[in-house]
């Protein structure tokens, strides 16, 4: 089985499209995945080095591996159990609860708001107790993703590939450049340093990226999660440290940006101190 995790926080515009798509791509995400591993090229990460000094490579699919993909879909579409969808509602002021109810998603609500890193420990609780019920095992398939992929979500099976070709055990996508003018790269910055120094010189080209996909048994290994923004770093650092097989994958997702206004800023500001307190917290670990 796959399990989709996604923490919303204010989330209504663009949920419904993102469940939607998960639901559009329920049935194919096992057979598109399968197919598309089979041509994929690995990339491994450089090992210890001095960090700024190294380029990582990246799993990248081709053409045929997508043809492929679209055959297996046709011949096995009916034989791949959809997902199952979990929405961690983070106290949320405006309908996304609702929304996500009307998208037929699994669905549970904090009493207030406690940042993302909370929302997805919340999830994995609710996961362990499906465990505990034999309902799912540790080799089920997991999927990290944000709420704001509208139709793009349905490419989240790209993630899955080596996974089930058992080439990573933490797969993380590198998204499309965002147009125009964005941050000036402080928190990037920030977050790529720290997951060098502290990973054994892995130079990623996504540190901050939230849409990861892994096995139930090693997100287990990297429970609990590190409190709000600080999340998907301290989780890529204690991935590497665990010698678990790190990898990224080029998927041309879509969201929402942040530009250079007072929204922006605000938002970059809680991810800066959200993430030096992640560091330090690995860094006495």
């Amino acid at each position: 089985m796959t399990v989709v995790l996604i923490a919303a926080h204010n989330e209504a515009k663009y949920i419904g499209a993102t469940l939607a798509a998960l639901r559009d791509m329920n049935m194919e995400t096992l057979a598109m995945a399968e197919a598309s591993a089979g041509s994929a090229e690995a990339g491994v990460p450089a090992g210890p080095a001095e960090c700024g000094s190294i380029e990582s490579e990246a799993l990248i699919g081709n053409a045929k591996a997508a043809e492929n993909a679209k055959t297996a879909v046709a011949a096995r579409s009916t034989q791949t159990q959809a997902p199952r969808i979990i929405v961690i509602d983070d106290a949320s002021t405006d309908n996304t609860a609702e929304v996500a109810l009307a998208n037929a998603a699994e669905l549970y609500r904090l009493p207030k708001n406690s940042g993302k890193g909370a929302a997805l420990n919340h999830g994995f609780a609710e996961l362990a107790e499906s465990i505990r019920m034999d309902e799912l095992s540790d080799d089920d398939l997991v999927l990290l993703l944000d709420a704001d992929l509208g139709e793009s979500a349905d490419l989240a099976w790209q993630l899955l590939a080596p996974l089930i070709r058992s080439e990573a055990d933490l797969a993380i996508a590198i998204m499309p450049s965002p147009p125009g003018a964005g941050g000036f790269g402080l928190v990037k910055n920030l977050a790529r340093l720290a997951i060098c120094e502290l990973g054994s010189g892995f130079e990623a080209q996504a540190p901050l990226s939230g849409q990861r996909a892994m096995r139930l048994g090693t997100l287990r290994q990297l429970m609990p999660l590190a409190e709000g923004y600080g999340v998907e770093v301290a989780m890529t650092i204690k991935a590497l440290r665990a010698n678990l097989r790190v990898i990224e994958v080029p998927v041309n997702f879509k969201h929402r940006y942040t530009t250079r206004n007072l929204t922006g800023f605000i938002h970059r500001g809680k991810q800066y101190l959200d993430l030096k307190k992640a560091i330090r917290k690995l860094k006495r670990a």
